[in-house]
């Protein structure tokens, strides 16, 4: 298969990534210093302190039974649900 390579210029938030993730649902999403970002395929949706976040540093998350994510980032756990609402976890 042929590789290609995606950065900013597709759509990523941020070139470097820090963890990267498929769901039940078969997106990939895609943790960076820049925000997270979902992945179908052939475009980006992505997430970010300017629009849904209360940060953009996701180091690493955790998908739920329930489908939800709990993102790790350096200020502490955001609660990820599927209907796009943030709750901050400590």
């Amino acid at each position: 298969m042929p590789l290609k390579y995606l950065t900013t210029a597709d759509g990523l938030p941020q070139n470097s990534i820090n963890c990267i993730h498929q769901d039940r649902k078969g997106f990939f999403w895609i943790g960076t210093n820049g925000g997270l970002a979902r992945f179908d395929g052939y475009e980006f949706v992505n997430f970010t302190k300017e629009k849904d976040l209360p940060r953009n540093e996701i180091l690493d998350f955790l998908e739920t039974r329930g489908g939800d994510f709990w993102l790790a980032t350096k200020g502490g756990l955001i609660k990820f649900t599927p209907e796009e609402k943030f709750t901050t976890g400590r």
